[in-house]
């Protein structure tokens, strides 16, 4: 990505791979009104486990893969062509899923930081199996009612992966009464040497329903939002600090948001239910189903490409 397209783009949606135009295999769906989906991306949601208990946690689903058919399933999908992900509750608590992140070519791993803390000989086996990226919450201002790992020890795993020469993603998310302080966590990530922070607008689902009035960003603020961003990616170099960004702020008029649900992204959770997004990824809003190896999807049920579809079912 150029430093121009970096400032222009709305999320900076930063892929390890290059989208792919693929035939999607040949097989009639069994269930009329359904098709094999056409998309070339599935995010598998691999374990609803996790070492904590998150006051705006957004996983609604429950399950574990196994280490071995999480791989079998990888190895499958790609063989269909799709580009695989890999995220969980807290994937890193089973060191068996390291070989299925290098399966998937995966350079990125998202954690709230408490296993590697635990263990900080751990990073290595990360490093070891492929992966470039740690992204860890903190939440800064909101951390402390969001999330129940101390801000120190979120900050030690940062500092643990950056001495381990790997990229430490800050991954914060975005609240109406901190919007205006995104300039100094900026500054923060400047100053602690973190090459990287990636904001997330907050979602009033999951256990975070009950905190909608007071903390959801306004149609205006998320505006707001864009311009701010706009001046922080003109402020730092990108090589000093690199600012991405959620797709679920929405447009807000920007000209480069594009939500992939369904079209271009499907989320597999460890039951084999098939949904949108991982927001949406919850009984009732299933968007197709798993069959023998296969994923289905309804015809003609793909929200706008325009605008984020989480967003206005659980924000508005």
């Amino acid at each position: 990505m150029t430093r121009e397209q970096y400032l222009a783009s709305a999320t900076a949606w930063t892929h390890h791979h290059p989208h792919i135009e693929k035939a999607p295999p040949q097989i009639e769906s069994p269930i009329e009104g359904y098709e094999i989906y056409p998309g070339w991306q599935i995010l598998i949601m691999t374990t609803s486990r996790c070492n904590t208990n998150c006051e705006h946690c957004y996983l609604p689903f429950s399950g574990h893969f196994d280490a071995d058919e999480l791989y079998e399933t990888i190895d499958n999908f790609q063989k269909q062509g799709y580009n695989v992900y890999l995220n969980g509750a807290e994937p890193l608590m089973e060191p068996g899923y390291l070989k299925c992140f290098r399966k998937a070519d995966q350079k990125i791993v998202m954690t709230n930081g408490l296993v590697i803390c635990s263990n900080s000989q751990y990073i290595y086996d990360i490093r070891d199996a492929g992966i470039k990226t740690v992204g860890i919450s903190y939440h800064f201002d909101i951390h402390k009612r969001f999330s129940k790992v101390p801000l120190i020890l979120a900050e030690t795993a940062l500092k643990i992966t950056a001495l381990a020469g790997l990229n430490a993603r800050v991954m914060t998310t975005v609240t109406r009464p901190y919007l205006e302080k995104i300039p100094e966590y900026c500054a923060w990530c400047v100053e602690k040497g973190f090459k990287e922070i990636r904001f997330t607008n907050y979602m009033a689902q999951g256990r975070g329903k009950g905190m909608k009035d007071e903390l959801v960003l306004t149609p205006d603020d998320r505006k707001r939002y864009y311009e701010i961003i706009s001046e922080q990616r003109a402020k730092y170099p990108i090589d000093t600090l690199c600012i991405t960004s959620c797709g679920s702020f929405g447009a807000c008029g920007t000209p480069h948001m594009s939500c992939m649900a369904v079209s271009d992204f499907v989320v597999l959770t460890p039951d084999y239910k098939v949904y949108p997004c991982f927001f949406m990824a919850q009984p009732g809003m299933e968007c197709g189903f798993y069959q023998d190896g296969y994923i289905f999807t309804k015809k003609g049920i793909a929200p706008p490409r325009g605008d984020c579809a989480a967003l206005h079912l659980f924000n508005d």
